[in-house]
């Protein structure tokens, strides 16, 4: 957060630092596809979003990009694609790691608003979308067994 340095590992317990790898920024999501890594500006809550990245097949030489569309929810890597909720409830897919296309779009329900963030992951062959809607106390999720999304729908109410 807030720096621009790059650690990088071929063993995992003892790192090297490279100095002012990337163009000074709050990093906090990175991902990886099975062949290239992706940093990515942090979403923080009530900003209007991210559009920058650096990708890098090597760790140590990485090269400036821009997403798409803004990044609203955390970059998420799985199954070899890489994805995030972008501005306007679209979800932005890669399986390169260096170009995007619309994958689809979530509900208005669930666009970042200034009382939440919504959240993205991916694990065990499924990607899951989830955010508090605008009214509050109803969970909202959205679920996909494949690349493109979302299929289905399950609400929760919870404690505000």
């Amino acid at each position: 957060y807030n720096d621009n340095d790059v650690y990088t590992s071929t063993t995992g317990t003892a790192f090297t630092m490279a100095s002012a790898v990337l163009a000074s920024g709050n990093w906090t999501d990175i991902t990886w596809n099975g062949s290239v890594f992706g940093v990515y500006e942090s979403r923080r809550f009530n900003d209007t979003g991210a559009l920058g990245y650096y990708t890098s097949t090597n760790g140590t030489t990485w090269t400036a990009r821009t997403l798409p569309g803004t990044a609203l929810s955390p970059v998420v890597a799985g199954s070899g694609v890489v994805m995030y909720a972008a501005s306007g409830g679209v979800f932005y897919r890669s399986t390169s790691g260096t170009a995007f296309e619309i994958a689809g779009t979530a509900p208005a329900s669930l666009w970042k608003t200034n009382q939440t963030e919504p959240k993205l992951v991916f694990g065990a062959g499924v990607w899951v979308y989830a955010g508090m809607t605008i009214l509050g106390g109803t969970v909202l999720s959205y679920y996909s067994a494949d690349d493109s999304y979302c299929i289905a729908v399950s609400r929760a109410n919870v404690d505000s």
